[in-house]
């Protein structure tokens, strides 16, 4: 009698899955099958209470490894491989296959994740499950002795000990110039690679003191350049620029203006400044090409000059400045001539005029931009006489300029044409609603 009741409870497994969890596992895994077999046109279909029979058949454990299934390991395993993708095109091409049945009872099995991949690894690289397993537990019974018989000789550094030479080395050759950013750039993509905070913690054991030195130089620097310059300065800014260029030469760094001046004022340096001295010129601004505000800025004076234009000379001293110096406001022209924004006056006297693009040309003759377009690429509407224009570029699309001088006598040889912009508004067909064919100046709703 005592015996009948110890193998009693030695049968009862305790399952970790709750009954509730385990009626939606299988209500789920029962629909997806059903589904897969039903476009397959497959006859068998899973019940949600025969997965939940299987289950506790199983006592809750896994089909090969007996480990308890929790809601987080359990799968639904097709014994015979069931591939949905693969089968369903065979279905269609009418060909024959050797896939399982989807929603066969008798073709599933509760697996738990793990020994469901190791199988599917097997599948795809055509290993036996069964070497594969016997394998493993050989090894596993013999103690790993594969591993175990592997000797490493040399040094065995570690990451961080490879990460604080490299480091060294990079100190050694930028020693306090050195930056975090340029420490985490050398050491990206490296087998020893790691956030800025830790690059500067590594760095600072070496001696590397960063931002408190680059500080330091640059209080320093700013009173040696004060103190070695006896002229002055005519504003404080043209200080700025010149300690920049020191700073620069020096230890490869730079400042802005607005720490200039509280370095300035919180260590009551003294700046010779003089209303009528020089303007100090950047070296920057001498070796640099023109910019599109160097362009922008010509043009605009070479455009409020209008029709007569304007010589080389006098654009050069209206644009000229601290910042735009003569050989750069020189180059400047000569591009805009390159490109055509600039042309030369019909009159012949040297003097530069603006070319308009397509948009102010249209805008100034009075007629759309797309005629505009027409008139560059053949005679349209009769029309003989076309304005004067200039292309950079033989390319269909290139930009065309329109010099002042030559479009406005365009203007005043032309006369007024019944599709101009000016003259389609008044026309008696658009004032009357668009009834005879004209575009209507007006809608008018009842």
């Amino acid at each position: 009698m005592d015996n009948t009741k110890t193998q009693s409870s030695e049968s009862l497994v305790d399952v970790l899955i709750s009954e509730h969890e385990i009626e939606k596992i299988c209500t789920s895994r029962a629909s997806q099958n059903n589904s897969n077999a039903r476009t397959c046109e497959e006859p068998e279909r899973l019940r949600a209470s025969d997965l939940l029979d299987l289950y506790y058949k199983q006592q809750g454990r896994c089909c090969c490894c007996a480990v308890a299934l929790t809601t987080k390991s359990i799968q639904l395993d097709h014994i015979v491989e069931a591939n949905h993708r693969a089968k369903l095109a065979a279905v269609i091409a009418r060909q024959p296959h050797s896939f399982g049945p989807s929603a066969a009872i008798s073709n599933v099995q509760w697996i738990c994740k793990t020994c469901n991949s190791v199988k599917e690894t097997c599948r795809r690289h055509r290993i036996e499950l069964t070497n594969y397993v016997n394998a493993v537990a050989v090894q596993a019974s013999n103690g790993f002795p594969i591993r175990k018989a592997i000797s490493v000789t040399g040094a065995f550094k570690t990451k961080s000990e490879l990460r604080a030479d490299a480091l060294k080395k990079l100190f050694d050759r930028r020693r306090q110039s050195l930056t975090v950013r340029e420490a985490c750039e050398a050491i990206h993509g490296t087998e020893y690679d790691c956030c800025s905070q830790l690059v500067a913690k590594e760095l600072r054991r070496i001696g590397w003191r960063g931002a408190s030195w680059r500080a330091s130089q640059k209080v320093s620097l700013v009173f040696d350049v004060v103190s070695s310059t006896a002229s002055a300065m005519r504003t404080k800014k043209d200080w700025w620029r010149l300690v920049n260029e020191k700073m620069v030469e020096t230890i490869e760094s730079s400042i802005c203006f607005v720490r200039f001046c509280q370095i300035v004022d919180d260590n009551g340096i003294q700046l010779a400044v003089r209303d009528d001295a020089p303007a100090y010129r950047p070296k920057a601004s001498l070796l640099r090409a023109p910019c599109s505000q160097d362009r922008a800025a010509v043009l605009f004076v070479a455009k409020e000059a209008g029709v007569r234009g304007m010589a080389p000379c006098d654009i050069i001293e209206a644009v000229v400045s601290d910042n735009k110096p003569e050989q750069i406001v020189v180059a400047a022209i000569d591009e805009l001539v390159e490109a055509g924004r600039l042309q030369q006056a019909v009159s012949g006297n040297g003097a530069l005029v603006y070319a308009a693009d397509s948009k102010e040309a249209a805008e100034i003759i009075g007629v759309s931009l797309t005629r505009l377009k027409k008139w560059a690429t053949r005679n349209w509407d009769g029309c003989e006489k076309k304005p004067e224009f200039f292309k950079a570029s033989d390319k269909p699309k290139g930009h065309r300029f329109y010099a002042l001088d030559k479009l406005h006598e365009f203007v005043a040889s032309r006369t007024p044409h019944r599709l101009d912009l000016s003259v389609a508004g008044k026309r008696e067909s658009c004032v009357n609603g668009g009834s005879l064919g004209g575009r209507p100046k007006q809608r008018l709703f009842a």
